[in-house]
């Protein structure tokens, strides 16, 4: 149960210490969409007196829902008997929200690059594929579904192919 709360707790929740003190966070802080998976690894690793990090996602006050990153260590006294747990939360809602965006657009350009009459192949910087289309592998003779060459090592496909162009160079 909470004994203490600091300024940014009231901050990012909207709940006081008056309001919260005796009571276990998760029954108030925790909602509908909360993963249940997280909720139990947390009460695990409570039962087996254990340090955890994890991110949940928490509601507001007004029922607005956030994320918080937490990093929990337990406190013991000079008899080794558990005494508290001490927990650090850090708002990570605009990174997640960040995140979600990104997989976002990630998936509109995947879809835009599968429907294009034009072959593309997309390396990232270790040479590894991240989008490639249909089209793509037909040009070259490549028989698999573009999917399957994601994360594929392209660092000697130029290399190999270059016999396939007009100007090798």
């Amino acid at each position: 149960t909470i004994e203490w709360v600091n300024e940014a707790f009231t901050t990012i929740t909207g709940y006081k210490l008056s309001e919260v003190i005796t009571r276990k966070p998760g029954d108030f802080l925790q909602g509908n969409e909360t993963n249940l998976e997280t909720v139990s690894y947390m009460h695990h690793q409570i039962r087996r007196r254990e340090p955890f990090s994890c991110e949940v996602l928490n509601y507001h006050k007004n029922g607005s829902p956030y994320w918080v990153r937490i990093q929990a260590q337990p406190l013991f006294d000079s008899n080794g008997r558990l005494t508290q747990y001490f927990a650090i939360e850090e708002d990570i809602s605009d990174s997640k929200r960040l995140n979600i965006d990104i997989n976002t657009t990630n998936a509109r350009l995947r879809t835009l690059v599968s429907n294009l009459s034009d072959g593309v192949l997309l390396e990232n910087e270790h040479r590894t594929i991240e989008i490639i289309n249909r089209r793509f592998c037909e040009l070259f003779g490549i028989d698999v579904i573009p999917e399957e060459l994601y994360g594929a090592d392209c660092s000697q496909a130029a290399e190999q192919s270059k016999h396939l162009f007009v100007d090798e160079q």
